[in-house]
This record gives C-alpha cells, structure tokens and sequence, in this order.
C-alpha cells in the first residue's frame, strides 16, 4: 500500500463477505414478510351450526354428525360449510356402523323391520309405489284371472275380427289357425280393455285384403300399442325366478339386472354382469344422497321422482323373485 491506495486484493474478499452478510438480511427480511403475508391470509371462524338442545332426552336415540355431500359418481363427502346435524340412528343403522351387520345384511334387516311392523305410513315412499301399483294393476285388469284374460282378448279382438269378415290366409289349417288364437290370447291377456279395442281396429284398418295378420305382426302393433308387464316377459320372469334372481338380490344388484333384461332381450354375459355391479354401486350411492336430502328436506322433485321410480322397479323385480321361491318351494312340497 502506497500513500492512501488501497490493495484491491485484500479489499476483495471483505467485500464480497460484506455482499453476503447484506444480501442474507434481505432474504430474512422477505421471509418474515411472506411469513407475515400468510399470517394474514385466515378464513373467518363460523359459529357452530344450531343443533339446537343437546340434552340426553333430546338427543336419545340420535348421532350428532357431519351434513356432507355425497358426489354420486366419486362417491366423496364434501362438507365446506362445516355443517352439523342430528339424525336419529335406528338399531339396524347401529350394529352395521359397529360392525356387527354387513350392508347387505343390514338391508335386509331395515326390510324386515318395515315388514313386521305393518306401517307403510312409517315410509311414505314405499306407500306411494304400493297404492301407484295397486291402481297400475287395477287399471291393466291384472286382478283378472287367466281364464277372464283369453276371454276378453278372444271377444274384444279375436271375434271382432272375425265379425269385421276377417278370414284366415291361405293354405293354413283350421287347426293351426285355432291354435295361432288360443296364443294371441294366452299372450295379450295383460292388455286393458280399451287397448285391445283400439287393436283391433288397427288391424281391421291394416288388413286391406280382410286375411288375418300373421302372428308376429299382431303381437307387433300390441306392444306398439302397451308394452307388455315385466311378469309377462318370459325371459325376465324366469331369469330373475331362477337362481340368478336370489343371487343378484343379495349381491345388491337386483334392480340393475331387472332393468337390463328389460332393456336386452337375452341373458346377461360376465362383461355384462360387471357393467351391472357397477350401475348398482353407483345407484347405492345415489339413494343414500337422495335419502339424506330428504331427511334435511333439501330433496328436489327430480331426487323423489328417481327414487320413487327405483323402489318401483325393486317391488317389482323382488315379486319376481318371490315368485320363482314359491313354485320351488311348491314343487318340493
């Protein structure tokens, strides 16, 4: 060093040093910032949802529980209001949240409780398919017997043909024409009254040449005119009365078979089994939003519609089953 100069070699590392002890304050001091920054980023504290009284006789016999939402194809809960409820527990709900009953046990039992008990006014829902059923019966003539059935087909379609001056095509026996109408009858006998009228002035309209229709082409314009019930569907009765229909009601998955033979005229192959175990997963789930809406009466009527329109076809799908247990049960007797 020279007068007043400096030497720049031993200056260097000072400064450098002076560099890094100014440039750690200012990390420290943006870090303290962003910390500061994100102490203030805090949600609002809500006050706990009113439960109202929560005494032991209020509360008896009840769960205090999160109000979440079920997504219906994920199957996740979701609760960001933090919303609490009550929601009374029967014994069926208890031993199947302890363990004790799995979900197909479990709804058996719920089913064997509303049996014995004898109140469908305890279920509202149950109800309304029960008396929508029993008029649906009463309006097709249902409660007739099989006998009152081939009568009223014979004289509302078969003979108003034949008077309209409907003759039987030729080269077919008397014999074999007989026996065509005998199975019209057997297989129109769950058509109403005014539905068989109206098919037979379809085909008088239809048969310009007055020669009667072929079978197949009768039983055509009838299910244009009313689709024939589950029950008379051969392959859906005896499928679900068969082993299948037992199988599937344990498995959960009733309702979906019900519906697919319904839709598919022919028995259901493994990849279709799957597709209809996973429909009944998803269709699980969606009753037990919809049930859980009802309780909070947050239920719209499209939710009641789809329910009410499932346990429909589960009352029905289950009389199928039953059905095929009490031939076999006659059968062995």
């Amino acid at each position: 060093m020279i007068g007043n100069a400096v030497d720049m070699r031993r200056a260097e590392p000072v400064r450098q040093h002076q560099e890094q002890q100014q440039g750690k304050a200012y990390r420290m001091k943006g870090a303290k910032g962003r910390k500061a920054m994100k102490a203030k980023l805090v949600s609002l504290k809500l006050a706990p949802w009113d439960l109202g009284p929560l005494t032991p006789a209020q509360i008896a016999g009840k769960r205090i529980e999160e109000a979440a939402e079920v997504d219906p194809k994920t199957g996740r809960k979701s609760n960001p209001n933090r919303v609490i409820r009550t929601r009374r527990e029967t014994w069926v709900g208890r031993y199947h949240r302890q363990g004790k009953l799995s979900v197909e046990q479990a709804n058996i039992a719920a089913e064997l409780f509303e049996a014995a008990s004898g109140m469908l006014s305890r279920d509202p829902l149950a109800a309304m398919v029960k008396a929508r059923r029993q008029a649906w019966l009463a309006e097709k003539g249902m409660a007739m017997t099989k006998a009152e059935e081939r009568a009223r087909v014979k004289a509302l379609v078969v003979d108003r043909l034949e008077q309209a001056g409907m003759v039987r095509r030729r080269g077919t026996a008397a014999a074999a024409h007989e026996a065509a109408m005998a199975r019209l009858c057997e297989q129109l006998g769950y058509m109403g009254a005014e539905n068989l009228m109206t098919l037979a002035e379809v085909l008088i309209d239809s048969a310009a040449d007055g020669v009667w229709p072929s079978e197949v082409l009768i039983r055509q314009f009838a299910r244009a005119i009313e689709e024939p019930p589950p029950a008379e569907r051969r392959l859906v009765s005896s499928w679900l009365a068969s082993v299948e229909g037992p199988k599937a009601e344990a498995g959960g998955h009733l309702v979906e078979l019900y519906r697919w033979l319904l839709k598919h005229p022919r028995p259901p192959l493994a990849m279709d089994l799957r597709e209809i175990r996973d429909q009944a997963q998803d269709n699980a789930r969606r009753c037990e939003l919809i049930r859980d809406r009802i309780d909070r009466e947050t239920a719209s009527r499209e939710d009641r519609d789809w329910l009410e329109l499932y346990l429909r076809d589960r009352a029905q799908a289950r009389a199928l089953v039953d059905a095929g247990r009490a031939r076999k049960e006659g059968a062995a007797a």
